[in-house]
């Protein structure tokens, strides 16, 4: 069985809408538009460009099959596939729908509370995800990615502190996780936390999401580093068919009145 990132499965759905991430306003300068420009642009759910899946600690190893995996009932593992086919059709409804009757069969099934709590995320039902990831901490606290989940659950309620403390923990277990930095780095941007800690986090995860620059661009801003700052949008404009583009460049010409 594979544990699934959330942002992957949302990335297999055509109909992908990102949400805004809600900064608090600063009073200032131009910066109060600027956070809301940002809110605009930003995109809470760092896609992975090649919808890739992080394999279960759980999983078998090179072929061979787990005790775990034998003791998952053929009809709770076939539920399970039928969900994978339903991700790939781009059917979410459908594809949660498999994952709770896979559920009813076998409660105790990590994968399929965490990609259900992924279903529940591209449906915007957030305190369902939270349910459904917090089972599958309990039945395995040390798999990373209910974690890295987890903190995009956490940004969408904007229960910042908690996202932050999952991205912490994620990235504990995985200290290679860029999903988790990018994360890491809202969250801090969101509690008006502009560290160097931040600019870290942002500037490692935009080698693989582009549009953390725009996070970071906001943190360098908010540091007085305004000329970094429009580096940062001028770079995020180079990627290949970058989101509200508009938003962004009106976002460098209020920079360049500061």
């Amino acid at each position: 069985m594979r544990l699934t990132v959330c942002s992957a499965l949302l990335l297999l759905a055509s109909t992908l809408h990102a949400q805004n991430m809600p900064f608090r306003s600063v009073s200032g300068s131009g910066m109060s538009r600027l956070t809301n420009m940002f809110a605009m642009a930003s995109d809470p759910f760092p896609l992975t460009p090649s919808g890739g899946v992080v394999q279960s600690r759980t999983a078998s190893v090179a072929g061979a099959i787990s005790v775990h995996q034998l003791a998952i009932p053929s009809k709770a593992t076939k539920e399970f596939q039928l969900s994978q086919k339903s991700f790939q059709l781009g059917d979410i409804r459908s594809a949660s729908e498999h994952l709770e009757k896979a559920l009813r069969i076998h409660p105790d099934f990590p994968e399929a509370h965490n990609n259900l709590a992924c279903a529940y995320i591209y449906l915007k039902e957030y305190e369902k995800a939270l349910a459904e990831l917090q089972q599958v901490i309990a039945i395995n606290p040390n798999l990373d990615t209910p974690y890295n989940n987890l903190s995009l659950v956490f940004l969408s309620l904007e229960r910042f502190p908690e996202a932050e403390q999952a991205a912490r923990y994620a990235l504990a277990l995985n200290p290679q996780r860029n999903a988790s930095r990018y994360d890491l780095g809202q969250a801090l941007a969101a509690q008006q936390h502009y560290t160097l800690e931040a600019v870290e986090a942002l500037r490692q995860a935009s080698i693989e999401f582009p549009q953390a620059r725009l996070a970071l661009a906001l943190v360098l801003s908010r540091r007085g580093l305004v000329d970094q700052a429009a580096a940062e949008l001028r770079e995020y404009l180079k990627a290949p068919d970058p989101t509200k583009k508009q938003a962004v460049q009106d976002w460098l010409t209020e920079l360049s009145l500061l």
